[in-house]
């Protein structure tokens, strides 16, 4: 059949068996479309052949390469001139490893990480960075030629919610990182400094980002549900543009890299499992490889040559393939967790170019920070807290911004452009659901209640400093106001159907409640200045309360019909305003911005709050020259403002913006004023209160009464302290009287002693301790504990006890929590109370073991003897009659009550705390009842009890370390570490132990008396210099510095470092590049 005119073959014809005539095609030609025609194959269109450039002529095709490269043996692919040998680096989670591309050597570089997706390089500086999304953190550290990372160090730490992309400017010496959760792009210098707000508003779901300074162009990807895409923007935040949007091939754009040489972009696609490339621009799409075994759910990807490299998170692999074709795949590791970013480390992958920036210490002609711009130019930006001036170069700060709360997130952003951020965002986990924000300028800090974890919270504006303030009694709270004049502040709180409002100082101590039994009060505003008006106005679905200081006026929201209203501070000269009922369809927040003018400067003055009835307590400000009004809502998903004066010239100033619950305009100019309590608290030793503008009242935190002077506080000589689920609680020793007698405290266990309480907090295993009045706090315990079950203070020799349950040991600290030792570990089966009498030399503890009891010993755990050894099931709570010299002891829910010395009798409990007779506890008075299974501790505070005294009581005893009292006069002293001297007071340390190391802390253990459960030496901690020790050496007895000393490796420092033995504070520390 090929003989005649081949078949109908242009070239080659062949008959096979069962097929008949087979056209084929000889080198450089393949079939067309009707199988029998051959035409030249477009290797290069088709990219078949060249990994670089490509030229054919005909059927011949001339491979080339780019600067910097050559080809390989092949001819087709090329290869790197540079000597450096790349390698992967990628994150799994809890590390970062590396894998040598050429000899595939695998190993660990970073360990012991909570949750870190992110990662990039700075090649020049042999700098990695990578990002924790459990700490919210960005730490960079310096890789070593030995294949470790040192120096390790966090540059970004505040207002990171989801970080899940980072990128290196590499050229101009910036960060950029994209988060996911608060929908923006950020930029800082590479050490963390001068960091601003480059991208915000617009995101529904961000997640990769890639840059490319040689072109000053920055890509992102949004999985956006309605609208996944690729987006660009130069490097500078100008010209911000869509790359990329038919994603009918695909609708999760996950990872994101860059083909410099090409100017290419290149990304994976999770929900299509495939990875595709484009220009620049958009256009040239190819689908490089898709529904691979080993791409079913890729995450990250990288280029190096002619491969594309992913990583995949349902296989848990690292592959490659050709980055054209998708063929040739082959996996490079498998991971025994799912892997995320990865990079190639090499020098390609970071070419070099001009950078606009060197100049001037690398700000090039800006006073901050220097960013590139499109073609190459340099363009200026300001960190947080500035804006960029006229000249576009310079930067001013900024003394006004709005504050608006979601739940989950507070962010501070620019009046006339509220997509910027001016400050840091405050988020998760600072934060889990707020309802009010307040600020104070003199300090700079802002002031938050959250709901769930029933906390005030501040920070700085700039976003360090955070601390919770006031914690463990706020249910419900709804409204918090700032006195800034009196430095007090105010909020709300409800439980139980009974609400009151408190106060405190700005630090949160000094707390109590100033007014009881409103009807459900929301919102909450003060005037420092003037004194509360005596008149309530009965208005219905008031929400969104605010005041404007300049006019003196109130301004709420009706949610009933969506009108802006207004009246006098008094309540009179009611206004509605009726222009915006139909923008405020379901209004969340409103706040003031009042333009006055002061002194001839120009200043604003803002207050906002929440709902619906106030205690108004403020500065006050000169005529007023027009201001607006800021509204949220949630209809529309919208922020704006209306004139205040008629509420019409509404403008939108942000959208797609739902769940405001609470607006502020922070203003530096705006907290002015004067009043009595200003100038050295008003004379008053505790909390001082504005009554009108020139007069003032004293008061009293909880458990404090005013003296005669009426300025002056007394702590209450006795009352009765119970803990509870929520914390530990005063209250009178009088059933008749209902008033607080403690600020609450987060705590169980408790025990008292010096004025001072002392407490454990089973959920964070700490013991801690604090002044009455709450003006000081500290943790003494804060590791090696299981379960404490029992604590008790030896007021006289100044040492605290606690029994754990969980080790079966009863241990001893000083009221420090130096010393700490162990006095008893024998015997002992579910320690649970314990009491002592440093009087008589004696301490006593319940067990719930197999044989459940009470036991006694000395004070320093010996002459240990039973006393109830049988008739009792679950002994729990224990306490000491110091008067009749008895202990009475709660087994479960029975209280026994004998008169026999330090023995038991019975009486009821169940739930509640009941006061009887001594003598006969039959008739009991309830003093707190419905507090269920919660009650945990009950204990009098009565500082007459602390009488008496003994040879511990005057200089320790003349013990170095501990003194313990036995009884008739005797006293012994011991060793918390090292053993006692010949003089039975000094201390000596031990010629031999074992030191190992925990990482962050270094520990020391007996070589040959196992039962001696104390450390020989004190433990060596200080996280300035121990982060991740790995190695110890010990040199004995070194005669030029006459004492011992210790050398150990910390590869977080990637150091080694001395200490002399026994101090913690390592001295001549020496770098070293070892790992």
């Amino acid at each position: 059949e090929c003989s005649q005119n081949k078949g109908g073959c242009s070239h080659h014809c062949a008959v096979a068996p069962g097929r008949g005539v087979v056209c084929s095609c000889p080198p450089g030609l393949h079939l067309g479309v009707d199988g029998r025609s051959c035409e030249a194959v477009d290797y290069c269109a088709r990219r078949l052949r060249c990994s670089q450039v490509c030229e054919q002529y005909k059927t011949t095709v001339k491979c080339s390469c780019y600067p910097g490269w050559r080809l390989g043996p092949d001819g087709e692919e090329c290869q790197n001139t540079d000597p450096f040998e790349a390698f992967v680096i990628f994150s799994i989670r809890h590390e970062i490893r590396r894998i040598d591309l050429h000899k595939r050597d695998y190993s660990l570089l970073v360990p012991g990480l909570r949750n870190t997706i992110a990662l990039d390089f700075h090649f020049n500086q042999s700098l990695l960075y990578w990002t924790d999304v459990v700490e919210d953190k960005i730490y960079r550290g310096r890789l070593s030629e030995t294949g470790g990372v040192t120096g390790i160090e966090v540059v970004v730490q505040h207002g990171l919610a989801t970080p899940e992309g980072l990128a290196v400017d590499w050229i101009a010496g910036n960060l950029y990182w994209i988060d996911s959760n608060l929908d923006q792009i950020e930029v800082a210098k590479l050490s963390g400094a001068m960091r601003t707000t480059l991208i915000a508003g617009g995101m529904e779901h961000p997640r990769a980002i890639a840059l490319d300074p040689g072109q000053g162009i920055l890509f992102w990807t949004d999985w956006d549900a309605t609208f996944p895409r690729i987006e660009a923007v130069s490097m500078s935040g100008e010209g911000r543009h869509i790359v990329f949007k038919d994603m009918e091939m695909g609708a999760w754009p996950n990872g994101l890299t860059l083909d410099h040489l090409e100017k290419r972009i290149v990304w994976t696609d999770a929900r299509s499992d495939a990875i595709f490339s484009a220009l620049y621009d958009g256009s040239g799409v190819i689908e490089i490889l898709r529904g691979h075994e080993y791409l079913s759910h890729p995450f990250a990807v990288s280029l190096f040559g002619g491969s594309v490299y992913w990583t995949d998170w349902r296989t848990n692999t690292l592959a490659k393939a050709n980055k054209w074709t998708g063929s040739n795949v082959t996996v490079i590791q498998k991971t025994s967790a799912q892997p995320f970013d990865l990079q190639i480390y090499h020098p390609s992958r970071q070419p070099q170019a001009l950078n606009p920036c060197e100049a001037n210490e690398g700000k090039g002609p800006c006073s901050h920070l220097c960013l590139i711009n499109y073609n190459r130019s340099a363009a200026c930006a300001c960190p947080h807290l500035m804006k960029l001036s006229p000249n576009n170069r310079s930067c001013f700060a900024v003394k006004r911004f709005l504050l608006y709360a979601r739940r989950s997130e507070i962010r501070g952003v620019d009046i006339d452009n509220p997509y910027m951020n001016i400050i840091t965002a405050l988020t998760v986990p600072d934060i889990d659901d707020v309802t009010v924000v307040d600020y104070d300028t003199l300090d700079e800090r802002i002031y938050w209640a959250d709901v769930k974890t029933q906390t005030i919270k501040r920070a700085f504006i700039n976003g360090t400093g955070l601390e919770t303030i006031v914690s463990g009694d706020l249910l419900n709270v709804r409204g918090l106001a700032l006195d800034w004049l009196s430095r007090n502040m105010y909020w709300i709180s409800s439980e139980n159907d009974e609400t009151q409002i408190n106060v405190a100082r700005l630090d949160g101590s000094l707390k109590t409640s100033v007014i009881h039994g409103i009807d459900k009060p929301k919102c909450l505003v003060v005037h420092p200045s003037k004194g509360p008006p005596n008149r309530k106005l009965a208005i219905k679905n008031w929400h969104s309360l605010s005041i404007d200081y300049a006019a003196s006026k109130l301004y709420w929201i009706s949610s009933g019909n969506g009108t802006i209203n207004r009246c006098n501070l008094d309540g009179s000269g009611l206004e509605v305003i009726e222009s915006m009922k139909k923008e405020l369809v379901k209004a969340t927040a409103l706040a003031v911005m009042e333009r006055v003018t002061e002194n001839g400067r120009s200043s604003s003055s803002a207050r906002g709050a929440q709902t619906l009835e106030t205690w108004l307590a403020s500065p006050g400000a000169s005529r007023s020259k027009g201001g607006k009004l800021w509204w949220a809502d949630d209809n529309s998903a919208q922020l704006g403002t209306v004139t205040k004066r008629d509420g019409r010239n509404p403008v939108v100033m942000r959208n797609k913006t739902t769940g405001v619950v609470h607006m502020k305009v922070y203003d530096k100019e705006g907290q002015k004023g004067r009043n009595p309590c200003q100038l050295n608290n008003g004379g008053c030793s505790q909390l001082c209160f504005p009554t009108s503008e020139t007069t003032r009242s004293c008061s009293c935190t909880v458990g404090y009464h005013l003296r005669a002077d009426r300025r002056s506080c007394e702590g209450i000589g006795s009352f009765l302290m119970y803990s509870i689920h929520e914390g530990i609680r005063g209250i009178s020793l009088d059933p008749n009287d209902n008033m607080e007698a403690l600020m609450p405290i987060t705590g169980a266990l408790f025990a008292v002693g010096n004025d001072t309480i002392y407490w454990t907090d089973m959920g964070l295993n700490r013991i801690s301790r604090v002044k009455r009045d709450q003006t000081w706090k500290e943790d003494i315990i804060t590791s090696g504990i299981g379960r404490v079950e029992g604590i008790a203070v030896d007021w006289i020799a100044g040492n605290i006890y606690w029994t754990d349950h969980g080790f079966n040991l009863i241990e001893i600290a000083q009221l420090n929590g130096m010393y700490r030792s162990v006095v008893m570990s024998q015997g002992l089966d579910q320690p649970r109370a314990i009491a002592v009498h440093p009087v008589k030399g004696y301490m006593f503890w319940t067990e719930w073991g197999q044989t459940p009891g009470i036991g006694r010993a000395r004070l320093d755990g010996s002459d240990k003897v039973a006393l109830v050894n049988s008739g009792v099931a679950w002994p729990n709570g224990i306490t000491i009659d110091f008067e009749s010299r008895a202990i009475d002891y709660i087994v479960a829910n029975f209280l026994f009550l004998p008169h026999i010395p330090y023995t038991p009798g019975r009486a009821h409990a169940n739930g509640s705390i009941r006061r009887g007779f001594k003598s006969d506890a039959t008739e009991a008075q309830t003093l707190r009842s419905g507090l269920g299974v919660n009650l945990k501790d009950v204990k009098v505070f009565n500082r007459g009890r602390e009488k008496g005294t003994n040879p511990c009581a005057r200089s320790n005893g003349g013990c170095q370390q501990l003194c313990f009292y036995l009884g008739s006069g005797r006293r012994t002293c011991a060793c918390a570490h090292g053993y006692l001297a010949e003089d039975g007071l000094n201390c000596h340390r031990y010629d031999g132990y074992l030191l190992y190391s925990e990482r962050t802390v270094l520990k020391s253990i007996h070589l040959s008396d196992e039962g001696n459960l104390n450390s020989p030496v004190q433990p060596y901690e200080n996280p300035a210099y121990f982060r991740n020790v790995i190695a110890l050496a010990f040199d004995h007895r070194q005669p030029s510095l006459g004492t011992n000393r210790i050398f150990f490796s910390d590869v977080h420092f990637g150091n080694i470092q001395n200490s002399k033995e026994p101090s913690g504070v390592p001295r001549n520390s020496k770098r070293s590049e070892s790992n």
